[in-house]
């Protein structure tokens, strides 16, 4: 008997995640919902448990594929009606048909008061951060609103120390996420042998260079085959840095007056962000895009030259930057980040304008647009880290 089928015939893995792309496009629910599709397309039998949708109505039945919207939700949110409804819907499985559970973030917390029901059941988190380097991250912008905010992160540090050693394992997303579970004070409340690092994989098929769609996006947007196109894709929000990179364009500008910034993405930074454009009189020079899908993402990395993300935040392992790495995009990121260095790939202060401006130079100088190849690591495709789950799982 195959391992698909073997598999298939164990019982179901559900998948509890809060939000999904079709509740808000951002890199937890994209990850999220990749590894569902190819933990699918390998033979499991996957459910995804999630809040109500604005948009859909009905839930999804599909192949291998199932997604359940539980009513009287918020949509995308934690609430109170969340954590009550994820535990009455559990109520209603048969644990002996149940393989694993896996939480996106703390999604399936609600459950583990129950977890002594599914006795034959593997409980997984899939852990993004953790509520202490939530709580750094946001003292580190300066911001008394931020500085507020970050009591509700304390909040959750005491919510984890109760939930934590409940599950079977926690994934980690990335070595930064595995140093802050594994670094004081989360190191107190999370078993270092129950720690697993299975890193974010992308489809790197789906961001391939396409000539086609970087000769017409560009001219969609009166941008010659020749001139430099410097794109980022990201919220539009203070801690991702969108501000830095536009700082560190306007010194590009100087240096090469032919020069683009493709702005991709939406948020409560817009209005700011397009004022500080039209201050430094580049607006001529810099296109925002709005919300885009990933199909429109690609796109615009087709007609791109080299992507940077000078985040202030402290990052797991970004989406965008793979998506960079698998498009064969150059990139200039923050030196706090956890890519290696390479040839493609430069890393600077996220503050330091004129270095950020430097690399661009340089890796558009070394590059050939239109013969780049991914380098994304293996470890990093979705192919293998959807096997990793699989081999845990199993």
């Amino acid at each position: 008997m195959t391992g698909v089928n073997l598999m298939r015939n164990k019982g179901k893995v559900i998948i509890v995640a809060r939000s999904l792309p079709l509740h808000n496009i951002g890199g937890m629910e994209v990850v999220c919902w990749d590894l569902c599709k190819e933990l699918a397309r390998l033979g499991l039998n996957v459910q995804v448990v999630t809040t109500q949708s604005n948009t859909q109505d009905h839930n999804i039945k599909h192949d291998n594929l199932d997604v359940i919207f539980l009513k009287n939700t918020k949509p995308g949110v934690y609430s109170s009606s969340w954590w009550r409804e994820v535990s009455r819907y559990f109520d209603t499985l048969n644990p002996e048909e149940i393989t694993s559970v896996i939480s996106i973030s703390a999604a399936a917390v609600s459950i583990l008061k129950n977890k002594n029901h599914f006795k034959k059941t593997k409980f997984i988190m899939q852990a993004h951060g953790t509520s202490y380097g939530e709580f750094v991250s946001k003292l580190k912008t300066y911001s008394i609103k931020k500085w507020l905010a970050s009591s509700k992160n304390i909040l959750w540090f005491f919510k984890d120390w109760r939930y934590y050693r409940k599950f079977d394992y926690i994934i980690s997303i990335g070595s930064a996420v595995t140093e802050s579970l594994k670094s004081t004070p989360t190191k107190y409340i999370a078993d270092a042998e129950k720690i697993i690092q299975i890193e974010n994989g992308i489809d790197e098929k789906m961001f391939e260079l396409n000539l086609f769609d970087r000769e017409n996006m560009r001219r969609s947007l009166n941008i010659h085959e020749n001139a430099l196109v410097v794109m980022s894709a990201s919220r539009l929000h203070e801690q991702k840095g969108v501000d830095n990179n536009i700082y560190a364009f306007s010194r590009v500008l100087k240096e090469n007056a032919d020069a683009y910034y493709l702005v991709c993405g939406d948020g409560p930074d817009k209005t700011r962000l397009s004022d500080l454009v039209n201050k430094l009189n580049i607006e001529r020079n810099v296109i925002f895009l709005g919300s885009m899908s990933r199909d429109e993402i690609a796109k615009a990395m087709s007609a791109a030259d080299l992507f940077i993300f000078l985040t202030k935040r402290v990052e797991g392992l970004p989406l965008n930057v793979l998506e960079a790495m698998g498009a064969g995009l150059p990139v200039v990121t923050s030196e706090h980040l956890s890519f290696i260095e390479s040839e493609k790939l430069r890393k600077v202060g996220y503050s330091d304008m004129n270095g950020a401006a430097e690399a661009i130079m340089k890796l558009y100088q070394q590059g050939k647009p239109n013969l780049r190849m991914s380098y994304i690591p293996e470890k990093n495709k979705l192919s293998y880290a959807a096997e990793q789950y699989r081999n845990l799982i199993a």
